[in-house]
């Protein structure tokens, strides 16, 4: 079971190092592809204590001491037109007080970037999935959950919203929900893990 979790782990690994080495048809002609398309993403946030269930339908949202703050590089992939950016996030977390782990995350991410309210407030909403490793297995998931159930590398999944002044794009304000789980018990036989809640600013360049 160990070497079929790891080798689900090498494997996504690699699915992600591609997509993000992967250049569009139109681009190999064209470097400014790789020249645009970046944004650098600085936030800080809190862990809570509740079970997904708890804070999806239930409303239920109840803050741990752990706190973080984490630094995330990110590139466009592919775009289709002015609505939709496919994109690729690479994050280094690290934890506090409760917990003292680094967290190295890797995201593929869908974002909507059209709003009607965009001359007012330029909005978009991403949301997104990859993978997780902790640098240890994180303590507080490890005391909630039973260490049997913790586990170092986990399923990540994310959703941002960012606001900006259409007159003023950079920086955007963001704010950010990041989960890690077992994917359904695939991984480890997890079904829960954490949750933390995030804010922070994102430039684009």
């Amino acid at each position: 079971m160990k070497l079929f979790r790891w080798a689900l782990v090498a494997a996504s690994l690699s699915a992600l190092s591609l997509l993000v080495l992967w250049t569009p048809a139109p681009a190999l002609a064209d470097d400014s592809w790789w020249k645009s398309g970046w944004a650098v993403t600085g936030f800080g946030g809190v862990l809570t204590t509740n079970m997904s269930s708890d804070l999806w339908l239930r409303g239920q949202v109840d803050f741990s001491e752990d706190i973080l703050f984490g630094v995330g590089l990110s590139k466009v992939l592919y775009t289709t037109g002015e609505d939709f950016n496919f994109e690729f996030e690479q994050q280094a977390v690290k934890h506090f007080q409760g917990q003292d782990n680094w967290e190295f995350n890797s995201v593929l991410l869908l974002r909507w970037n059209t709003f009607p309210w965009d001359s007012f407030i330029d909005t978009s909403i991403a949301v997104g999935d990859g993978i997780s490793v902790a640098s240890e297995t994180p303590k507080l998931e490890a005391q909630r959950y039973g260490y049997a159930e913790a586990s170092a590398v986990l399923n990540f999944v994310m959703a941002e919203f960012t606001f900006a002044l259409p007159s003023a794009p950079n920086p955007a304000l963001v704010m950010r929900m990041q989960h890690r789980s077992g994917a359904f018990g695939l991984i480890n036989d997890t079904y829960d893990a954490s949750t933390d809640f995030v804010w922070g600013l994102k430039y684009r360049f």
